[in-house]
């Protein structure tokens, strides 16, 4: 029986060779960009699962509440690891990891010298806790001593090429020589934390000293590895009064108070908490390629079902006389669901194909490294034929059922009345939602773009273009910053030279302020900046009212201050020019108000406006912000290192463009654009081909209509309205119910941002009409063509 339904299924495969041809190839679309999602998909909720102890391991967050709101930080205080091991059975270990100051650091050896990020700190209990693999070393001892560290195999071969890296010594940022320990095998992409330097903690402890011992002072990670019975709640609880009590009281006073809680080692990669380590993805973005693929994969198998449920009459016959020579529904049904599984199966090849071809542009675009082992794998070729079934059986339910209830005298004769008119008007609703969710993806698509476009394009309050960022990296090289100032100066192309602490787009540090004389409950927590004297002039930023910071000022240095029109308000004047020589308390420290800037960007644009201090301290201002004329832009640069080099010999030479380093706060969005856009053309194209299909079997269908119209002295015209209309109406449909829908969502996704665009409905309107032009040029292909048939043709069959 299985041999005849087979002969059957691709005897019926030859016999409709286009319609076949468009089930495939729309079923195979469909199929390639939901194993291409998936693949993703299974990538990011893979991250940090291959640590044996993954169950088990936490990290210590810290919610901060202050008097303006609460956050939560992925950073704490030293202390806490200590004390939780020392106050909790329940915890076996713990482990801090560090980060340097600068996200580069210069790293030499005797004769190569290379700025390299990702340079960690850990305690010696991290290849314990964690499933690191050591390729050399002695995992027991090679994080105990101070100033040890572990290197990667490709930061050996780079420094140390084919000589053993063990014992080798390098030099960090022209001070501190670390000793090779050990060498790390390759981390997994699916690791969130990733370094090619893992250094010991015990050299933080001699770097640092007391300042370890604060309960407030927070850059460190610390990842907890408890038994396997705790009661996270419980532990949270009673770590929560510990932490209190070691709360400096000053603090307390001013109404701070810090609240751990413990966040699942495998929870961190989806769930990113401020100040987290980068590469983190929100899980909504999860979610919504989840919804992209279900989506595309059901227009796909709608395809199918539309051109399905219309070819049922051709099959009517053969359902009637194989119910006559005793044939049960049971049997039909999966008969027709076979077939459906049969082109799902040849689709599933012509998918792989696709997979294997598009995976690396697919890769570039995620900035990812994917592979799809499916003949290794034996899980992910389990889901790859789980997914040829499931798409089977939706795409040939419906018509299996459909076609297996024809009632046998009906369908030998070709009535087909007992089905009445619930084919067409599934076929309706089924056509109505493909392009429901094509116009959606399309319109949300735009706005993605539209709100990208408005993050890299928006006024910042400053002029971003056109300026160097040039790290200061070490005490030495600030001492001589007056020095290089005004040398670079003098250099033809230059045309200012400022410092501040933190370059613009990368946020700032916070503090309490207040009005001199206020209550403590009054005060307000304001980000502040350490800058110098031409900072301001260097980024063009406007003064509202007052004057910058001057040398010819000599309490600018101890006791001055400038606010941003957000801080003015917050601390209760009406407008920047009462601000001026008023007196307010920063860090504890006085000083009086001496210019009022305007508003500027300091921070992403996915953060609202905040209140802000500079404050004149030029000592603590590590970047340079140059700003250059545009022109000879390459010998200015090489100007500039040509005199870096004669203050700062032991430093090589290192900087970035401002603008660009802005635009890459928002490569998430735009690599979340991306996506989205291509999938949604696929969507799109896969939509309109069953369309196709559609309006071919519509014109076939009607070819004796056509021709007796045309005998009669129908126009083209008119036939090409004829077929045209009951599929433009359904598009306008489409188009009723996706753009309010639409519009929905895209404001649900813009909550994400601070400052946003306006969402205009021109944009659904211009969505509305072309994909309404896309569909009637779709269509019209096979109107035309029908229309201009001999009509003699067409009744000579009768």
């Amino acid at each position: 029986m299985f041999e005849n339904y087979l002969k059957i299924a691709v005897r019926n495969l030859r016999k409709y060779k286009s319609y076949s041809f468009i089930n495939i190839l729309g079923l195979a679309a469909g199929m390639a960009c939901c194993i291409l999602i998936l693949l993703f998909v299974q990538h990011e909720l893979r991250f940090d699962r291959f640590h044996e102890n993954a169950a088990n391991i936490y990290r210590l967050n810290v919610d901060y509440n202050t008097p303006n709101g609460s956050f939560r930080n992925a950073l704490s205080s030293a202390p806490m690891a200590g004390s939780l091991s020392k106050n909790f059975p329940e915890v076996e270990q713990t482990v801090r990891f560090s980060t340097t100051r600068n996200p580069e650091i210069l790293v030499s050896t005797a004769d190569k010298q290379f700025y390299e990020e990702k340079f960690f700190y850990a305690d010696a209990a991290v290849l314990k806790m964690f499933t690191f693999l050591l390729q050399q070393g002695d995992p027991e001892t090679a994080l105990r001593d101070p100033f040890s560290v572990l290197i990667t195999g490709e930061i050996a071969r780079k420094y140390f090429g084919a000589a053993n890296p063990l014992g080798q010594t390098i030099t960090l940022e022209n001070d501190r020589e670390y000793t090779v320990t050990g060498v790390m095998a390759t981390l997994p992409e699916t690791s969130h934390l990733q370094f090619n330097f893992l250094a010991s903690f015990r050299s933080l402890e001699v770097l640092m000293g007391d300042n370890l011992e604060s309960w407030t002072f927070n850059p460190f990670y610390t990842y907890v590895l408890l038994k396997p019975t705790t009661l996270i709640s419980d532990l949270e609880g009673k770590f929560a009064k510990i932490v209190d009590d070691n709360m400096p009281e000053g603090v307390k006073a001013q109404g701070y108070s810090l609240v751990p809680n413990f966040q699942p080692l495998t929870d961190i990669h989806l769930h990113p908490q401020g100040n987290d380590l980068p590469g983190g993805i929100n899980i909504t973005f999860i979610y919504l390629f989840i919804a992209v693929a279900g989506l595309i994969l059901l227009i796909a198998c709608v395809n199918f079902m539309n051109l399905s449920t219309a070819r049922s009459a051709n099959r009517a016959k053969e359902v009637g006389l194989r119910k006559v020579v005793g044939a049960r529904r049971k049997q039909l049904i999966a008969q027709f669901l076979g077939e459906s599984i049969l082109i799902a199966l040849f689709s599933l090849i012509l998918a792989l194909v696709a997979v294997e071809v598009l995976l690396p542009i697919f890769n570039s675009i995620i900035g990812k490294s994917l592979d799809f082992p499916y003949l290794s794998h034996v899980p992910l070729l389990s889901g790859v034929l789980l997914l040829v079934i499931l798409v089977g059986v939706i795409a040939g339910s419906y018509p299996a059922f459909l076609l297996s209830a024809f009632k046998p005298v009906n369908s030998v004769y070709g009535r087909l009345e007992t089905a009445g008119k619930t084919p067409i008007r599934l076929r309706r609703l089924l056509v109505i939602f493909q392009f429901t969710v094509s116009i959606a993806l399309i319109g949300g698509t735009i706005i993605v773009y539209q709100q990208i476009a408005y993050m890299k394009n928006k006024q910042l309050g400053f002029n971003k273009e056109q300026v160097l960022v040039v790290p200061l990296r070490d005490a030495d090289i600030l001492s001589k910053h007056e020095m290089i100032k005004t040398e670079l100066k003098t250099q033809p192309g230059i045309v200012d030279v400022g410092m501040v602490q933190r370059p613009p787009g990368t946020g700032a540090w916070g503090t309490s302020v207040g009005r001199e004389g206020a209550p403590q409950e009054e005060f307000t927590s304001m980000k502040y900046l350490h800058v110098d004297e031409n900072f301001i002039s260097a980024l063009e930023i406007d003064l509202a009212a007052g004057r910058n910071f001057s040398k010819s000022f000599p309490a600018d240095q101890e006791e001055s201050f400038i606010l941003n029109e957000t801080a003015i308000r917050d601390l209760g004047w009406k407008n920047p020019q009462e601000a001026i020589g008023e007196r307010i308390v920063w860090r504890r420290q006085p000083g009086t108000v001496v210019g009022v800037i305007n508003d500027f960007h300091f921070q992403s644009l996915r953060i609202f406006m905040q209140p802000l201090v500079l404050k004149y301290d030029p000592t603590q201002a590590l970047n340079l912000m140059v700003r250059i004329s545009g022109e000879n832009t390459p010998q200015t640069i090489a100007k500039i290192e040509e005199k870096w080099g004669t203050f700062v010999p032991n430093w090589p030479f290192a900087y970035s463009f401002l603008d660009q380093d802005l635009n890459n706060l928002y490569q998430a969005e735009e690599r979340l654009g991306k996506i989205i856009g291509n999938f949604t053309i696929l969507a799109v194209l896969i939509a309109c081909l069953g369309l196709f299909g559609l309006a071919a079997f519509s014109a076939q269908r009607r070819t004796k209509e056509i021709g007796v119209r045309k005998v009669l002295g129908a126009s083209i015209g008119s036939i090409i309205y004829l077929l045209s209309k009951e599929f433009s109406a359904l598009v306008l449909a489409a188009n009723i119910v996706a753009i309010p829908l639409a519009y929905y969502l895209i404001q649900e996704w813009l909550q994400n941002f601070s400052f946003k665009i306006d969402v205009n409905w021109l944009v659904f309107l211009a969505v509305a009409a072309t994909t309404f032009l896309v569909a009637m040029l779709t269509i019209s292909y096979q109107a035309v063509t029908a229309a201009r048939a001999n009509p003699v043709d067409a009744l000579r069959n009768e």
